[in-house]
């Protein structure tokens, strides 16, 4: 068993026997640990948050909303692991879904449908969410390099009822999840491999992950933005945004990227609203100067980002 696995048991542990209050106030002292040490990490965070900030915004702003975006990843992390008191009793009481009928639609049409989100707030609630609710649906995500680890995650997210499938050659099995009407669920503002889409986010070209647009495209499946959000009693919402519309284009790469830009677009203004939800610690723009130790953090599961430390950034 690898030192990570062992810590990612401790916080399971702590998680599921600390009372709620305590076990938020651990996570955000542990947090802020590593908010003061992590000095690449914190330096990354507050480089995006000026972007999304904007010049205007003033520097103790832009410090106090980094400080909260290690909070949040902090909660987040102690949520998912705590999956047993995070489970059907809390997600009937604590968690709305909103917009719901743009999925209900796009299922009657038989084709399935694409959920796209990005990392904001406690995105796997969502998909437990949904599959509580009797949604079929499978996630597409990249896997954890060690299995010990990859194994764990995979148990916790088994046992709220959906089912994470690797990046690498998920498209067949995207598309035959279409084909049976079920819900086929992407991180979709990260982008891990080769080939993304270059698009405008906050004024500035990102890569985005080219995937859910094209395969929405090849399928005829609607790809529907949703994400979740954290309110400030630890309560969640679920906004479901319209499905993106197929543009009339019949170049499959440029229409992909059409979709794939007005993605960003919906994605941008979640995070304009609630810029220390985003739980990336990596900098997005660099206009060059990312080093290679970011570009390689960039490619990294969001889980276990860090160099063989049980607790990292904040607290994987």
């Amino acid at each position: 068993m690898s030192p990570r696995y062992f810590g990612f048991k401790l916080i399971s542990f702590l998680s599921m026997t600390l009372p709620r209050p305590l076990l938020y106030w651990v996570a955000h002292r542990v947090a802020d640990f590593n908010h003061n040490v992590d000095r690449r990490g914190r330096e990354a965070v507050r480089d995006n948050l000026r972007v999304i900030l904007g010049p205007q915004a003033p520097e103790r702003r832009v410090r106090f909303e980094a400080r909260w975006v290690f909070r949040h990843f902090g909660e987040y992390l102690a949520e998912f692991f705590g999956y047993r008191r995070f489970g059907e009793k809390f997600i009937d009481t604590y968690v709305d879904i909103i917009g719901l009928e743009h999925v209900d639609r796009a299922l009657s049409m038989g084709k399935g449908a694409i959920l796209n989100t990005a990392h904001i707030s406690n995105w796997e609630i969502g998909a437990a969410a949904f599959a509580r609710r009797g949604y079929p649906l499978i996630a597409v995500a990249q896997m954890h390099p060690e299995p010990d680890v990859n194994e764990l995650f995979r148990r916790q997210r088994a046992s709220r009822g959906y089912f994470v499938i690797p990046l690498d050659g998920a498209y067949r099995r995207c598309i035959q999840a279409l084909r049976e009407n079920k819900l086929v669920c992407f991180v979709g503002e990260r982008n891990v491999g080769e080939g993304g889409i270059e698009v405008e986010f906050f004024g500035r070209p990102c890569l985005f992950p080219q995937g859910p647009a094209r395969i929405a495209l090849s399928s005829g499946a609607p790809l529907i933005p949703g994400f979740v959000i954290r309110r400030p009693n630890n309560s969640f919402a679920i906004c479901m945004e319209p499905p993106i519309r197929f543009p009339e284009e019949h170049d499959r790469r440029k229409a992909a990227r059409i979709m794939t830009q007005e993605f960003a677009r919906v994605v941008e203004g979640y995070i304009k609203t609630f810029p220390s939800q985003w739980g990336v610690f990596f900098r997005v723009w660099g206009d060059g100067e990312r080093s290679a130790e970011e570009a390689e953090a960039a490619r990294r599961p969001v889980w276990g980002r860090g160099t063989g430390r049980p607790l990292r950034a904040p607290l994987g």
